[in-house]
């Protein structure tokens, strides 16, 4: 009852909060300012679906206000409170102000401040994905050159920091990853080579990102459409998939990477078996039989799972 007395409250008086708000945000003083970027958040949080359109536009624009200028303590609760209106937004067919969302967070991606780009990252991931929005050309582009960077000379807490990024920027290609055919022909290749380069030599971490980010992939990959018109660039992409693969299933005692690695070889095998593509399916079975008394071996009942699934996937 008493969350549903605040939520009526904010609903009635919405107008003067949002009017606070719109001034506190442009307030010389950051407690001031992160404060109402909380509110906001915390008000798309409360009222979800009941806040309508017009207020979620004003509370857009008081947080395109918040979000000009330097970056403060505190500034990253505008992004988050931008993601949260955002999710309880009811009408997602609002094209130019989502595109708009997406370009202002797209700026924030390219501040100094790497504790505040690591939120717009996630920020920008989370909208992409929500959105169904295609904009992986400019993502890459962000993205790669960083993805790319060796480590290896940082020191300790520079290493620690930037191997932070390289997971939320995996994270991020993964759910910018789009359906749309032609995107897939241009950076499937690309992608799947990426992830396939970067499992080695790396933290558990960030091979979990990484294999994550080809979990999407796959979920997403339109192999029908690719096997029918882009055969060889399928067989390209499921080249380096085959190589991730054979690297992560001979990572002992990871039950998480283990698990993850054999839900992207399920999809990939009950795809290839759909489409009846018995050379590249062969391929990944020899794959499987390769690590087969590892897999058996294993204890953990999410394997186990796994493994049922993928039997009676080739039934």
């Amino acid at each position: 009852d008493n969350v549903h007395n605040t939520e009526g409250v904010l609903l009635r008086y919405l107008d003067s909060v949002y009017e606070f708000l719109g001034i506190a945000i442009k307030s010389p003083s950051w407690a001031m300012k992160a404060q109402a970027a909380r509110s906001i958040g915390d008000a798309a949080n409360k009222l979800g679906r009941q806040l309508n359109e017009e207020h979620r536009n004003k509370f857009i624009e008081t947080i395109k206000t918040g979000l000009a200028g330097r970056t403060w303590d505190g500034k990253e609760f505008l992004l988050e409170a931008l993601l949260q209106l955002n999710l309880s937004s009811s009408d997602l067919a609002e094209t130019h102000k989502n595109e708009e969302i997406v370009e202002l967070v797209f700026n924030e991606c390219k501040k100094e401040n790497v504790n505040y780009r690591m939120v717009a990252l996630k920020t920008l991931g989370e909208l992409l994905e929500k959105l169904k929005i295609d904009r992986f050309a400019q993502t890459y582009q962000l993205v790669m050159h960083i993805i790319q960077k060796s480590t290896e000379d940082d020191d300790d807490d520079d290493q620690s920091q930037n191997l932070k990024l390289k997971e939320t920027l995996f994270s991020l290609v993964g759910k910018a990853w789009p359906q749309t055919l032609t995107t897939q022909v241009e950076f499937g290749e690309t992608v799947a080579a990426q992830c396939a380069d970067h499992l080695k030599n790396n933290t558990r971490q960030l091979q979990l990102a990484i294999v994550g980010t080809l979990l999407k992939v796959i979920e997403r990959l339109a192999f029908a459409q690719l096997y029918a018109s882009h055969k060889q660039q399928l067989k390209y992409i499921l080249s380096h998939v085959r190589r991730a693969l054979h690297f992560s299933f001979g990572v002992p005692k990871n039950i998480s990477l283990r698990k993850l690695s054999l839900e992207v070889y399920i999809l990939v095998i009950t795809n290839l078996k759909d489409l009846r593509a018995t050379e590249e399916l062969e391929s990944f079975i020899s794959l499987y039989n390769e690590f087969s008394i590892n897999f058996i071996a294993d204890e953990s009942p999410e394997v186990k799972l796994l493994l049922q699934n993928m039997k009676e996937s080739m039934e």
